[in-house]
């Protein structure tokens, strides 16, 4: 007996077969675009809500993911061990920065929306991303006094930190595509640094003393306050050594 694929598919003058595989098809495209609407709600609802960054405009999750999808691949380093998903720096919402800018300041907090900088960003004193802040992705060169993450943070171009890079989170990683440098680069929690171009820091600390990609650092938990003031504490709350920078400008002794 026919069946109305069958005569659907005579129709169309295709198999069976390719018939209900284009129909498949349409339904799971139909299916992602009545998701895809439903997160652009939500994430159109949680703007209203965020903090809104310097300089920073909204975005719509469309226009973020056409951005995403530009976004040059990560060097080959089999040094490094990582990797980037774009679709980090969707949910639950998106502000942009067309251009390069300069800020005194840049605190992401928790819960607010990813940030993406279509262009090299300059922060002149501290750049904090709370935990489970929204992520930063910077489309060119991040240059900052002090950067202290537990967030998701990705850069194309080099990363110049002339203080202390503090990285504090197992969940979320830092990608620099190009060259990072620091004064002082501590990871807390094993927090994933991916330094795809190579990185230079007088001084290494590695909390844990299991930080992938760090080879061990110079210093752990047991021995870095041999050249770490005492108020940087165990190293693994986040709050305390951004205050402490605030403070002395510094983590060194």
């Amino acid at each position: 007996m026919s069946t109305l694929s069958d005569e659907l598919a005579r129709r169309l003058g295709i198999s069976k077969e390719a018939f209900e595989a284009r129909a498949a098809e349409k339904k799971r495209e139909g299916a992602l675009a009545a998701r895809r609407d439903a997160e652009q709600r939500a994430a159109t609802e949680h703007l209203l809500r965020a903090p809104r960054y310097p300089g920073a405009q909204p975005m719509t999750l469309a226009e973020a993911r056409a951005l995403l999808a530009k976004v040059p691949p990560l060097p080959a380093n089999p040094a490094v061990d990582g990797l980037f998903d774009p679709e980090t720096f969707t949910l639950p919402s998106v502000q942009w920065i067309d251009g390069a800018v300069e800020l005194d300041e840049l605190h992401l907090p928790a819960g607010g929306s990813n940030l993406i900088v279509a262009g090299a960003l300059t922060v002149r004193g501290t750049l904090k991303q709370d935990f489970r802040a929204g992520g930063l992705l910077v489309l060119g060169d991040l240059r900052a006094r002090h950067l202290v993450t537990t967030a998701e943070l990705a850069c194309t171009g080099d990363l110049t930190v002339d203080g202390v890079l503090f990285g504090n989170c197992t969940n979320y990683a830092t990608n620099v595509w190009g060259k990072a440098r620091a004064q002082v680069l501590i990871s807390a929690k094993e927090h994933a640094f991916c330094f795809w171009g190579g990185h230079l820091a007088e001084c290494t600390v590695d909390v844990e003393g299991g930080a992938p990609n760090l080879g061990g650092g110079q210093y752990t938990g047991e021995t870095m306050h041999q050249v770490l003031h005492a108020d940087f504490g165990d190293g693994r709350d986040e709050a305390q050594v951004a205050a402490l920078l605030r403070r002395r400008d510094t983590a060194l002794r």
